[in-house]
């Protein structure tokens, strides 16, 4: 059981809106998808003040923190009056690997690779690959030291990191939690993968809800007609009937 204290959606609107066409060509026959809803903001602008993670942040993580932006101070002194009691419950899908790289290395010779590889790669890459980094930069930004989950099934994962972060919070290991889940444009192959679960334009986004101990159920999941195909944060989207304004 749990109460929700402060729940926020972001997406692309206004002055923040982007649209582009994604070539995926690391398949072949190269396939196309058109019209992808992204924010027209850089990963550094999306972190905000914390922007000096730019390097090994993905581009999910950025739609994390640029989620929790608003939250208040009242809510965060609740966070850190005992850090170690909050939870993050993290949804977010593995990091993008960088398509253009791997071509570079691979189109010499095969005794070339060696040399290849050694001359593109990307250290810092590496680290954006990982799902598990970017709930653990959230806990270092917001000074969070409980119990950090992490869960990456695309279609499946928020309601996984959900009812982890209820049952956490009825068996008292905890006293808050931050769910948190994010739907970047930055991996082609994720984009095709949603594109074929739910035929929408595909748009970023990102979920953010704090919740406590309480006698409150999250309501039970709704159907409701939208307009755009959110990826991971759909589940969570229906659940707590989020509307874009």
């Amino acid at each position: 059981m749990s109460k929700v204290l402060w729940k926020h959606f972001v997406y692309p609107h206004g002055n923040n809106l982007g649209e582009k066409t994604v070539h995926i060509r690391c398949i072949s026959p190269e396939k196309i998808i058109e019209k992808v809803r992204s924010f027209s903001y850089s990963n550094k602008q999306l972190l905000g003040e914390f922007s000096q993670a730019t390097r090994s942040c993905s581009r999910a993580c950025c739609l994390m923190h640029f989620a929790c932006a608003n939250i208040s101070a009242e809510h965060l002194k609740l966070i850190r009056d005992d850090s170690f009691r909050v939870g993050i419950y993290c949804a977010v899908e593995n990091g993008s690997v960088d398509y253009e790289i791997v071509e570079k290395v691979l189109e010499g010779k095969r005794e070339e690779f060696h040399q290849n590889y050694k001359r593109e790669r990307n250290p810092k890459m590496y680290l954006k690959q990982l799902p598990n980094l970017a709930a653990a930069q959230i806990g270092i930004s917001y000074e969070i030291n409980g119990p950090t989950y992490v869960f990456t099934h695309p279609q499946l994962g928020a309601i996984h990191a959900l009812e982890q972060a209820e049952f956490d919070l009825a068996q008292s290991q905890i006293d808050f939690a931050l769910v948190i889940c994010a739907f970047s444009d930055e991996d082609p192959l994720n984009l095709l993968k949603h594109k074929q679960l739910q035929d929408l334009p595909l748009s970023e986004s990102a979920v953010v809800l704090l919740l406590g101990t309480g006698s409150e159920k999250s309501e039970t999941m709704t159907s409701q007609k939208r307009d755009y195909n959110y990826g991971m944060t759909n589940q969570l989207i229906s659940r707590f009937n989020f509307k874009e304004e």
